[in-house]
């Protein structure tokens, strides 16, 4: 959970013990709001672990055809000097 949903759910937890002690019990709609409110802060969190798994695939996937790419131009680069080369001498 995101720290900030952290802090709010303590705060809200705790506004609602401080409401019961008092007397006051929760009421049915601070009861709707918090579950709503901490459905979905972890719904955020997951789609935030969801991204950075896809960010982190999608990252190395590019990164390794990068490295591909310049494995073939460094190959190809090596045969037309040996090509070069050979013809020459």
């Amino acid at each position: 959970m995101s720290t900030l949903a952290s802090i709010f759910r303590k705060w809200s937890d705790i506004s609602l013990v401080l409401r019961i002690l008092v007397g006051l019990g929760p009421r049915f709609r601070t009861v709707i709001l918090l579950y709503l409110v901490s459905t979905l802060a972890a719904a955020f969190v997951a789609v935030g672990f969801i991204i950075g798994v896809v960010q982190d695939s999608v990252e190395t996937a590019l990164n390794s055809s990068g490295d591909v790419f310049f494995a073939v131009t460094a190959e190809l680069r090596d045969r037309k000097k040996n090509r070069a080369g050979t013809e020459n001498g």
